[in-house]
Parts: structure tokens; C-alpha cells; sequence
């Protein structure tokens, strides 16, 4: 989620894995989710990665608004590395998510479902336009209700920090109605790149507040950061 965390990285675009009012989440820590924000729904999301030491000390923030258009698709507005100190690499994008998922009787236990989507970044640090695609796949597992999410995905330097094409993948996996661990992680050294497992706490009104921690991969810019993100329906 469109994260973000378009969670793009902590991006998001354009978080839901336990009950049905929850399944508005466009995100699991960083990568889309299989879930899609409900028709006339608008969800919001908020997302502060804190590096509380280091040299400097630091504080990133991502926020998504996402609309719920229907026929399994979501519209997202995206703001992107605004924080102190100044990242260089601000973004505001537009973009879309839409999920393909059976339906009726025959729906298979596993769950299976297909997610596309775009985002169209523009700098507002004089690095022009851009663009992030991707596409991914999920299962759930019949009785442990564990979903598992992997699939493509590319960007351009005004997300990623450079021109980037790799993998993201995910995991999320409900330990009561309320509380699920969840991980998600993109492949590569560009500024996305990361593993973040999380806890993610499922409160009352269609919010849920999830915590993690940032794992850099070995090369990959930014450095460890723990992760703080609030999200829900904001108006139906």
C-alpha cells in the first residue's frame, strides 16, 4: 500500500488479514496487498519510519489516501518521503490497484488472487515523472488462514532511487481476531529494498495499528528504522 508502504516501502499504494471489516487494507508493511478498499469507501494511511540513532538521526513519513471505484479497484493518492531530515527524493503520485479474486460457491479454499497496479510519481525535488508497476499473486492456506504474496515489480528513481526492476513478496498470518504477525520484503539494493516484519493490531472502527522494524538488504541504502503505521476507513 497504494503501504505505500504505492508501502511502496514502507510504500504503499495506491495494511487486513483477519476480519471482514478489515479488508479494506491496501498494504501489508511495505508491499500491496490482496486486499481492495470497498466500493465508495476512502481509506487513509499514515506510515513514520524512525531512526531514533545514527548519523543523523531520522524520520521518514509516508501517507496513502486511497478510493474505493469498484469492480475489484482502488484509486490512490501517494505522498512519499516527506520527513526530516529532507530526503532530496519527495514524491506526490497518482496511481490505481485492482484485484482479481473468485466469487460464489465455488470459491476455492485456498483463496487465490491476482493484484496489478500502477503508480505515477512526480518529484517535487526537480526529478521529473516516473512510474512503479507491479504484479503479484496470493494463496491462503486452508485452515491456518496464512496468506503468502510474491510477485514482480518496477520503478523509476523518483520511488526507488534508481531504475529498478526485482521481487516483492509477503506473508500474513492472523494469530487471534485481532493481532497477525505479517512481513513483507523487496529484493535488490535501490531504496525500497528491505525486509520489515511487523505486528499488526486490528482496532475498533475499521483502524488498525501496525509496528515493525526495517531490515535493510545488504547494500541497499537508508538503514534500519523502526515502523510505525496507522490505517483505516475514514468515510464510506
Amino acid at each position: 500500500m497504494m503501504r505505500l508502504r504505492l508501502r511502496l516501502p514502507g510504500l504503499g499504494l495506491a495494511l487486513a488479514v483477519a476480519t471482514p471489516g478489515l479488508s479494506a487494507q491496501s498494504l501489508i508493511v511495505g508491499i500491496p496487498n490482496a486486499d481492495v478498499t470497498p466500493k465508495g469507501a476512502w481509506f487513509i494511511t499514515h506510515e513514520s519510519q524512525l531512526k531514533p540513532i545514527g548519523d543523523p538521526p531520522g524520520w521518514n513519513t509516508f501517507q496513502f489516501l486511497t478510493y474505493g471505484a469498484g469492480f475489484g479497484t482502488e484509486l490512490a493518492l501517494s505522498f512519499v518521503n516527506f520527513g526530516r531530515p529532507a530526503t532530496g527524493n519527495r514524491t506526490i503520485a497518482l496511481g490505481f490497484k485492482t484485484v482479481f479474486e473468485q466469487h460464489g460457491p465455488d470459491r476455492s479454499a485456498w483463496d487465490p488472487r491476482g493484484t496489478v497496479g500502477v503508480m505515477v510519481p512526480k518529484s517535487v525535488d526537480a526529478r521529473g515523472a516516473g512510474i512503479w508497476a507491479y504484479g503479484s499473486g496470493s494463496l491462503r492456506l486452508p485452515g491456518w488462514r496464512t496468506r503468502f504474496t510474491l510477485g514482480p515489480t518496477y520503478g523509476t528513481p523518483q520511488l526507488f532511487g534508481r531504475e529498478k526492476a526485482g521481487v516483492m513478496a509477503g506473508i500474513e498470518h492472523p494469530l487471534t481476531s485481532r493481532v497477525s504477525l505479517i512481513a513483507d520484503w523487496y529484493s535488490g539494493q535501490h531504496d525500497l529494498a528491505a525486509a520489515i516484519p511487523a505486528v499488526q493490531f486490528n482496532l475498533p472502527r475499521d483502524f488498525v495499528f501496525i509496528a515493525g522494524y526495517k531490515i535493510p538488504n545488504p547494500g541497499a541504502p537508508g538503514g534500519h528504522a523502526v515502523v510505525i503505521e496507522v490505517a483505516g476507513i475514514i468515510a464510506r
